[in-house]
């Protein structure tokens, strides 16, 4: 993650936090991210009242224009900013305000760059010479197994700090509490969340007093999976805990827990098994039941496996008891609505998804849900709006902002206006490389233009892999929209690139009865063509 650097301050990329020379700590509100997003994006530039106001209103639309002025103030306090002698928010009166400090863009691996874990020992009457350097090295071991279960080992996921110096920023912290009792060591363990301080575990763990053998788990056998364990239901149990209005969506959390430990398709399955188990311990843990269906939404959707219909039974079966308990959290309401949807519900999603959208009229992922379910009733133009104005309240450069780009990009394209799609697919790849082709493919299709790779690699493809893609863009897209030409115009793209090169055998069963004119038409070209 980069860093902006300014006057000593280190300041986060998602503007949640930033870091003073002495290593002290500022965290940002909301608001406070909003504001310091708009002025950096327009430095040296005055910037109205009405300006400002307009970026903190789209998160609540009650915000009064004097209101402007004591952000200003507050956010000048946490900056420790001297209104007579300024060094970030200049004051032109009568006119607005003007961002001046210089921002230097840091490095991808900046020591300020965030960690999943930090590990912080608290030593109560331990041996400083003899006991201390042995524990240090088997929490150094602990940070290495943790960190080589992490799917992307070559960042800096997991550190050691000691509590008295100023820690890195990170997601949890796990405090580790060794005490010594004459000749007997205790370890008392709790993970906490690095931004919120909600605890989220605690137990005890034993502790080896000597080098351990190789090949042997320090601080007990089995801590590291053990840990693994708990730092994945922690981030599980992280959307119905956060009180965020800016949270992705349930299946991005879902997604990126998954992606932390695995890049394999199948990344979701131990997550699954885990949400299985907490469901089995407590059958009325709403949170966890709506987790599990989305979880089980993004598997099949991902794997396209033989079992849709029962994975699409148990998700149905998972959600309709379970609405009632989630009712007050908007997130959860939206994720509800979008599989209820997704099922075959169509109509008590679109009521849910306005329910969410009252509770919380501009949480991003709310509005998303709403112009999702708007898209496929085929009302595109209010689907658009509320894809834009999603996008203006969501965290920039993530997987959240990206998955609202193709939403977007699937309405421009049902809608006919290919204009903006070629642009939208590129911010697409430039966050993702791997969904080169498949974006592409079916944003882009027949109607191109296609990128150099992708028009390279669509010869080679064979009639396996378009077949794949068809189907998955069937699932996940085309069967949702409500009427057979809102189907076609949305598939047909894509069909029609993969017609080009392999011919009928592209064709999917499934098309025969959801867009019957369209599967008929490639038909006949077929039998035109000797096919």
């Amino acid at each position: 993650m980069k860093v902006l650097t300014l006057h000593g301050l280190r300041l986060s990329s998602d503007f949640t936090t930033a870091r003073l020379a002495d290593g002290g700590r500022i965290t940002f509100t909301r608001q406070e991210r909003k504001l310091l997003r708009r002025f950096t994006s327009s430095p040296q530039q005055v910037l109205s009242r009405d300006t400002l106001l307009d970026a903190v209103s789209a998160d609540d639309g009650d915000v009064l224009d004097r209101n402007i002025d004591y952000l200003i103030s507050r956010l000048r306090r946490k900056l420790q900013d001297n209104i007579r002698d300024p060094r970030f928010i200049s004051t032109v009166y009568g006119e607005g305000y003007r961002w001046i400090a210089p921002l230097a863009q840091g490095e991808e691996h900046d020591p300020g760059k965030p960690l999943l874990l930090l590990i912080r020992p608290l030593w109560t009457g331990v041996d400083p010479d003899r006991i201390v350097p042995r524990v240090r090295q088997q929490l150094a071991a602990l940070r290495d197994d943790i960190e080589s279960r992490f799917n992307k080992p070559q960042q800096l996921l997991v550190a050691i700090a000691d509590a008295g110096t100023a820690p890195p920023e990170s997601t949890f912290i796990l405090d580790c509490s060794i005490l010594q009792f004459g000749d007997k060591l205790r370890c008392s363990c709790i993970l906490i969340d690095g931004m919120s301080a909600q605890i989220y575990d605690s137990w005890k763990v034993a502790v080896s007093r000597d080098e351990a053998p190789s090949g042997k788990m320090y601080l007990g056998p089995g801590f590291g999976p053990l840990l693994h364990q708990r730092i994945l239901r922690a981030m599980l149990e992280r959307p119905a805990l956060s009180l965020r209005g800016d949270e992705p969506p349930l299946a991005i959390s879902i997604d990126e827990a998954a992606q932390l430990f695995s890049a394999d398709t199948r990344k979701h399955a131990p997550l699954i098994d885990l949400l299985r188990e907490k469901l089995r311990a407590n059958p009325r843990d709403h949170a966890t039941a709506i987790m599990l269906a989305s979880s089980l939404q993004v598997s099949i959707v991902l794997n396209m496996d033989e079992r849709m219909d029962a994975a699409i039974d148990e998700i149905e079966s998972l959600v309709t008891p379970h609405v009632a308990g989630v009712q007050r959290h908007p997130l959860f309401v939206a994720a509800a609505a979008k599989l209820l949807f997704f099922v075959g519900h169509r109509q008590l999603g679109e009521q849910l998804a306005e329910h969410a959208l009252d509770m919380s009229p501009s949480h991003p992922a709310v509005l998303m849900a709403y112009g999702q379910i708007q898209m496929f009733c085929g009302d595109l133009d209010q689907a658009l709006a509320y894809y834009d104005f999603a996008l203006r309240n969501c965290e920039p450069g993530g997987q959240f902002e990206s998955m609202i780009l193709v939403l977007k990009a699937v309405a421009l394209r049902t809608r006919g206006n290919m204009e903006e799609i070629p642009r939208l697919v590129e911010r697409i790849v430039d966050r993702d490389e791997s969904v080169r082709l498949l974006m592409n493919y079916a944003l882009l299709g027949a109607a191109g233009p296609l990128d150099p790779v992708a028009a390279g690699c669509a010869p080679t493809l064979p009639p396996e892999q378009w077949r794949l893609m068809i189907r998955q863009n069937y699932y996940i897209m085309a069967r949702l929209f409500a009427t057979e030409s809102l189907r076609s115009r949305y598939i047909d793209g894509l069909l029609g690139l993969a017609f080009r090169h392999v011919g009928k055998a592209c064709l999917i069963d499934e098309l025969r009865t959801s867009v019957p004119a369209l599967y008929q038409s490639y038909m006949e070209k077929s039998q035109a063509e000797g096919g």
